[in-house]
């Protein structure tokens, strides 16, 4: 299972859109609640491995007045913790909120539980429905990293259990052969099943690392890590039908000259519905409330 989790992660960085519906079925085995899942828990507690911490980036804004909020990613940043990251337990990941979506007068929050067994279960993964909600479908109105947002947070997610999972591995494969091999090495050691990715995922935090991000009917935030040696950090946000590409880089630009278009996957529906329309008017009276720091900044704040 974890094998097939890092061949989807490699295909979604290959340009594989539809990769996302098969992690997001894998994913929900691993690591949501319910019978039949948990494995991930599961190889931790029936091998007598303590629980790991997860650091998850501050959480969604959840307040009557949110339109739309994206918070609780997985990161390694431990600088992260000054902008309201905190740790978690690997059985306690799966409740923390990751999203709050509001379409008219509702609101529809989702849990990383709710999230992945949504997506699993509606866009195709283990079941596709005549129809897909579209409070699911307007989350990937956003973008980021080049990826559409939840193929960008399943992503994330599908990360930090590959190196949850290698971890453990380790940890088994150290105790069980202690004495009889050699073990000094065995960090360096990936364990897949025969014929998998025998490497770590790719890192793609050269594209930006988005943390937090709220849209309420009265105010805009956004806490957003950018590499400052890379002139790929962008993301889209998608306000109502207010749509803005947001690009980071070192370098100043002229005001005569235009930079390359920002691309990103499109939404895989075109969502028209009255009721995520935003009037512009109103985005100019919203207080901000947004940092955008430089890795280098977070990794100095860290140590």
């Amino acid at each position: 299972m974890v094998s097939r989790l890092r061949d989807h992660i490699e295909r979604i960085d290959n340009g594989v859109v539809y990769a996302v519906d098969d992690l997001a079925v894998v994913l929900r085995a691993l690591l949501c609640h319910g019978k039949g899942n948990s494995v991930l828990r599961r190889i931790y507690d029936e091998c007598g491995v303590a629980q790991p911490e997860i650091l998850l980036s501050r959480a969604p804004a959840q307040d009557p007045k949110v339109q739309f909020s994206v918070g609780s990613i997985p990161t390694r940043e431990k600088g992260a913790i000054a902008d309201g990251a905190t740790y978690t337990s690997l059985s306690k990941w799966p409740s923390r909120p990751a999203l709050t979506v509001g379409l008219g007068k509702v609101q529809q929050k989702y849990t990383w539980d709710t999230l992945l067994s949504d997506y699993a279960n509606k866009w195709g993964g283990a079941h596709l429905d005549v129809t897909v909600p579209t409070h699911l479908q307007f989350i990937d109105t956003y973008a980021v990293g080049g990826l559409n947002l939840s193929g960008y947070l399943l992503r994330a997610a599908a990360v930090e259990v590959w190196l949850l999972a290698q971890s453990v591995f380790r940890q088994v494969f150290r105790e069980k052969f202690s004495g009889s091999i050699e073990t000094k090495n065995l960090e360096r050691v990936i364990c897949v099943a025969e014929g998998g990715l025998n490497s770590d995922p790719r890192d793609i935090s050269n594209r930006g690392l988005i943390q937090w991000f709220s849209h309420s009917s009265d105010a805009l935030g956004l806490v957003w890590y950018v590499d400052e040696k890379s002139d790929d950090n962008a993301m889209h946000l998608q306000l109502g039908q207010v749509g803005y590409d947001v690009r980071y880089h070192q370098g100043s630009i002229q005001a005569s000259s235009q930079p390359d278009p920002v691309r990103f996957q499109a939404p895989r529906r075109a969502i028209r519905d009255d009721s995520v329309s935003v009037d512009p008017n109103t985005l100019k009276s919203l207080a901000l409330d947004y940092q955008i720091k430089t890795l280098s900044e977070v990794r100095a704040a860290q140590s």
